[in-house]
């Protein structure tokens, strides 16, 4: 039974392995083509992308399937859960997620708003595949972090970046959701926070997160999930501002860059 256990782990590494290239050739032909498409998504929804939902119900449906993936290996492998380390990792991707996933849609303050189908099953899919990869690797395939290893000035420097990242995150929504008072319609300019820098600084502060967490883990996991974090945002926030400048005539003045401060 032991030996049939051991073939089989052995089977899923391959398998995980051919998963983690195919996910990374993925994320590398996807940033190119972000950039040209206009992905239906917030501002730039089109409902001539087929059928919708209400955006609340969508944002659950996608990210939810990280939180409970990661959660499951995390608790398959209670050994490393056990240590500073990993515990401390688990509660900031959770903590991420649980808000992303749970919080966020709940605060939304248009949340029958539609959404594409085909937007949510796409973020779907993508969650099932990270959160497998970065659960899954984290927690058995992926090298032993020293057991000390929360001590380090790279897990700190890495967690620290992770806390700012999210908080930028959290403001950043804040300060979009705060835009319209209640019967209000339209878009307005976002102010304040990161948005003195960037147009998109919510997507600057998760593209931190990520960064920091991926830096405290020593994941390759973790690291291509900073990738496609960018793939993914990076085009988007660059549409956005470009969105913001053909819809407000002052916009240019304000000097912002679309995602990353004084670069992109």
């Amino acid at each position: 039974m032991k030996d049939w256990i051991e073939y089989i782990t052995l089977f899923e590494e391959d398998i995980y392995d051919y998963i983690f290239l195919g996910f990374l050739f993925l994320a590398a032909i996807t940033f190119p083509l972000l950039l040209v498409v206009d992905a239906p998504y917030g501002k730039l929804f089109s409902s001539s992308w087929g059928p919708t939902i209400r955006t609340d119900i969508g944002w659950i449906v996608q990210e939810s399937p990280a939180f409970f993936l990661f959660l499951y290996f995390a608790l398959l492998d209670k050994s490393r859960l056990k240590e500073p380390a990993y515990m401390l990792l688990s509660i900031m991707f959770l903590v991420h997620y649980l808000q992303r996933a749970f919080i966020f849609p709940l605060l939304m303050k248009t949340p029958g708003k539609p959404t594409s189908v085909i937007v949510v099953l796409s973020a779907l899919g993508w969650n099932l595949i990270n959160g497998y990869l970065v659960g899954r690797g984290l927690f058995h395939f992926e090298a032993k972090l020293a057991r000390d290893w929360h001590k380090s000035p790279i897990f700190i420097i890495g967690a620290l970046c992770w806390l700012c990242g999210f908080l930028i995150n959290l403001h950043s929504d804040h300060i979009l959701r705060s835009l319209r008072k209640p019967g209000e319609k339209g878009y307005k300019i976002p102010h304040g926070g990161f948005f003195r820098w960037v147009s998109c600084a919510n997507y600057f502060g998760e593209m931190v997160e990520w960064f920091g967490w991926a830096l405290a883990s020593q994941s390759l996991a973790g690291a291509l999930f900073v990738f496609w974090t960018i793939a993914n945002l990076l085009p988007r926030a660059i549409h956005y501002h470009q969105w913001y400048i053909q819809k407000f005539s002052s916009y240019v003045t304000l000097n912002r860059k679309a995602c990353i401060p004084f670069l992109i």
